[in-house]
C-alpha cells in the first residue's frame, strides 16, 4: 500500500508552500464516492492501466483523485500538485484531467564531489530539489586525485572534507525514502 510516510512528505510540503492556513488537506481513507469537496483521494490500481511504475493520472474536479500502479507514481502525482499549486497565487489546482509517466526510467543528475567537497545538508537538500522535479538517479563522483570517502589510507582522503561510510549510508537511505 502506500506508505503513511508518502502522505506525511506531501503535507510537509504542502505547507511550507502556503502562506497561510486557509485551506485543509485530507487523505481519504475510506471509497472514491466517500471522497468530499476539497479532499485528496490516492488509490493504487492494478497493473495493466498503462500508468507502469512511475505513471500516474490525476482527475480534478471539486475533489482530487490520483490514481497509480506502484508508490512511486502516487508521489510524482503529489509532486505534480505541489508544482500546479505554487504557480498559482491562490495555490488553487484547476479542473481537469492529467496523465503522466517518464519518457525514460532514468534521469538523474551528477555530483562531482572529487573536486569541490559539498556538505551533507548541501546534498540532501539537492536529493529533495530533485524530487521535486521527478529526477530519480544521483550518482556523486567521490574520487579524482583524492578519496572524499574516508580511506584506511589516509595520504589518499581528501583533507578539505570527506564522508565516513556511515554518512554516505545515511545518505543513500535518505535518498531511497
Amino acid at each position: 500500500g502506500i506508505s503513511k510516510a508518502v502522505g506525511t512528505e506531501f503535507l510537509r510540503d504542502f505547507k511550507l508552500l502556503m502562506t497561510s492556513n486557509s485551506g485543509q488537506i485530507y487523505f481519504s481513507h475510506n471509497t472514491e464516492d466517500s471522497a468530499k469537496s476539497g479532499d485528496i483521494f490516492v488509490k493504487l490500481v492494478s497493473e495493466g492501466k498503462g500508468y507502469l511504475s512511475e505513471g500516474y493520472k490525476i482527475t480534478v474536479t471539486d475533489k482530487i483523485v490520483i490514481e497509480a500502479e506502484k508508490r512511486e507514481g502516487v508521489i510524482w502525482a503529489l509532486k505534480t500538485l505541489l508544482q500546479i499549486m505554487s504557480q498559482s497565487e491562490d495555490r488553487s489546482v484547476p479542473r481537469g484531467v492529467i496523465r503522466d509517466y517518464p519518457q525514460y526510467k532514468v534521469r538523474g543528475l551528477m555530483l562531482d564531489a572529487s573536486v569541490k567537497f559539498y556538505d551533507l545538508t548541501y546534498i540532501r537538500g539537492l536529493v529533495l530539489e530533485m524530487s521535486y522535479y521527478k529526477l530519480n538517479d544521483l550518482q556523486i563522483k567521490l574520487s579524482g586525485d583524492k578519496f572524499r570517502l574516508e580511506n584506511t589510507n589516509s595520504a589518499l582522503t581528501a583533507a578539505d572534507g570527506s564522508y565516513t561510510a556511515a554518512e554516505f549510508d545515511e545518505l543513500r537511505t535518505f535518498a531511497a525514502n
